[in-house]
């Protein structure tokens, strides 16, 4: 309703901006709710508004939104493109943040297609984009990003640290969904490094939480890392 309600007051004023924001982020809750045919209409809308306000990075925006839709539908080549654009708007504009999603998108869908090397790289720009503008969170979510790449290409110590990192990052900004995912992630790889007791810590942690807070399906995955551990023990 705040949404709508921003919408139709920028529609109003013709503050063209305003009213690209507000429809970016109406088409944000679709796609949260898989409507992607009302969301795509309300990016595309939002686009041409910020064309005609000259706002590259509300241009940005739209097309990285866009690309999410595509992304959602399993249309990779087609998300790329999108997520390019956005990132070459968002470097014009010199909205690091935007960026560093951008990159962060790309990542995702090389990584998809097993190019882990070229992950990294995105990976690791998105990161140092993060850095400079002190964005936890965004941290977090790059270091996870470069952990799942290291264990893809068997590199168990450097994921391990960074998955660590990650954690405490999720921790001080106090996100109890994530620090339960990444404790979860940590258990894992330390049941590969034969590290059994302190993968029994974590997992246990992870379990512990994940039903705390009502994560079923993240509870489902911990008992399943859990049951491995035992498996390789001999239990």
């Amino acid at each position: 309703r705040m949404y709508l309600r921003a919408h139709a007051a920028a529609h109003r004023s013709g503050e063209r901006v305003a009213e690209s924001t507000a429809l970016c982020n109406l088409g944000v809750v679709d796609l949260g709710q898989s409507q992607y045919q009302q969301a795509e209409a309300r990016f595309r809308a939002a686009l041409a508004l910020a064309r005609q306000a000259d706002d590259l990075t509300g241009q940005a925006r739209a097309q990285h939104n866009i690309g999410l839709i595509r992304e959602s539908q399993g249309r990779y080549l087609s998300a790329a493109r999108y997520y390019d654009r956005a990132l070459a708007l968002f470097r014009s504009a010199g909205d690091q943040s935007g960026q560093a999603g951008a990159l962060t998108g790309l990542g995702v869908l090389v990584a998809g297609q097993a190019h882990p090397d070229r992950a990294v790289e995105y990976f690791s720009e998105a990161l140092a984009l993060y850095q400079q503008i002190g964005n936890r969170l965004g941290e977090a979510k790059s270091l996870l990003n470069l952990a799942e790449c290291g264990l893809s290409q068997g590199h168990l110590e450097q994921a391990a640290s960074q998955f660590k990192q990650a954690l405490s990052w999720y921790r001080e900004v106090g996100n109890q969904t994530l620090v339960a995912q990444t404790l979860e992630r940590i258990g894992a790889v330390l049941t590969s490094q034969a590290r059994f007791a302190e993968a029994a810590d974590h997992l246990g942690q992870a379990l512990a939480l994940s039903r705390e807070i009502g994560l079923r399906l993240l509870e489902a995955e911990t008992l399943g890392s859990h049951g491995r551990l035992l498996l390789v023990t001999g239990q």
